[in-house]
């Protein structure tokens, strides 16, 4: 009997703003979002199964995480389940959930200091930032009051 190799599709994911660790982090949190069950993370390889709840069906996805990029490589669990285009479509559904909370995480790295923040993001409190711009508000109001009041 010949065997043929598995369908597999493999993309490059690059880190963008973020550290290795806030990278590793990311796509673990990635998976979980998906909904995909977290199989091994070993070293720097982190294991997925996609899909179906069933272990016999679905795809693998790893991805290993280098220095500069990481690798991922979405493969069909075995012959009996080909679906080459499903391999492509978790590595989109991994990317856009992977960038979704690369955003997130670096909106939330730029929020933590006031001068690190949008234009005029020293004037709207976060839960990070949120003392000074309240007392600059309320010495406003107190101004206006005593102002009109007086």
């Amino acid at each position: 009997m010949e065997q043929y190799p598995l369908p597999e599709h493999i993309a490059e994911l690059d880190f963008g703003t973020l550290t290795r660790e806030q990278f590793f982090t990311a796509i673990i949190n990635a998976g979980r979002e998906l909904g995909w069950h977290l199989i091994s993370v070993n070293g720097d390889m982190i294991i997925f199964h996609a899909s179906d709840p069933n272990p016999a069906f679905g795809e693998t996805v790893s991805i290993a995480i280098h220095e500069e990029n990481a690798v991922l490589t979405s493969r069909s669990v075995n012959e009996y389940y080909l679906n080459a285009k499903q391999n492509e479509l978790n590595a989109a559904l991994f990317t856009e959930a992977l960038g979704k909370i690369a955003s997130r995480v670096t909106a939330e790295e730029r929020n933590r200091h006031p001068h690190t923040r949008e234009k005029y993001g020293a004037l709207i409190p976060s839960k990070t930032y949120m003392v000074t711009p309240i007392l600059m508000y309320l010495n406003i109001l107190i101004f206006f009051l005593i102002r009109l009041y007086s």
